[in-house]
């Protein structure tokens, strides 16, 4: 069995795709100390929930 969706049933509205900058990890020297390393890394994941956050409340509103 085959189901099929026309226009008259189902019409969906979606947004554009806009990509966005992708995200950028601070650079960091080679030989720097590991708290700086883990420090970069940290501030990079935080960035990357408040963008996702972002983009969630986006999607509810």
């Amino acid at each position: 069995m085959l189901a099929s969706v026309t226009e008259e049933e189902e019409v969906l509205v979606h947004e554009p795709y806009v990509p966005s900058d992708p995200l950028v990890v601070a650079p960091v020297p080679p030989g720097a100390p590991m708290e700086t390393v883990m420090a970069a890394l940290v501030n990079a994941i935080n960035c990357q929930g408040d963008f996702i956050r972002y983009q969630n409340h986006r999607l509810i509103s």
